[in-house]
């Protein structure tokens, strides 16, 4: 990942970069368990340097520094097969439910 440098009212945030990295793996002849690795600033070159300048009052440089290397391992295992169909028919009982409240609302309204 690469920031390039951002001006701001007080001075300069300069550009910085890091570098991550994952690993991914599926498990079983369905492959329903997988696992990932995802490692964050591998090089541990993640800081911000900051400018500030006000000309003929001061100058001040910072740089921040935070703990920014992770190793993160996740598991994920599937249970049975999704069936997306069952998710639209839902979703379309929603839509004509939310429909003939609206159409009840206007006829109460004719009353």
């Amino acid at each position: 990942n690469y920031n390039a440098p951002v001006p701001t009212p007080q001075g300069t945030t300069r550009e910085f970069g890091y570098v991550d990295i994952g690993l991914k793996k599926s498990f079983f002849k369905k492959k329903n368990l997988t696992a990932t690795l995802t490692a964050t600033d591998i090089f541990n070159t993640r800081e911000r340097e900051f400018d500030y300048t006000i000309p003929n009052v001061f100058i001040q440089n910072s740089v921040e520094k935070r703990a920014s290397r992770m190793l993160r391992l996740s598991l994920s295992y599937t249970f049975g097969k999704q069936n997306f169909q069952l998710f639209k028919r839902i979703s379309n009982k929603s839509q004509q439910g939310i429909q003939q409240s609206g159409q009840d609302v206007q006829q109460g309204g004719q009353d």
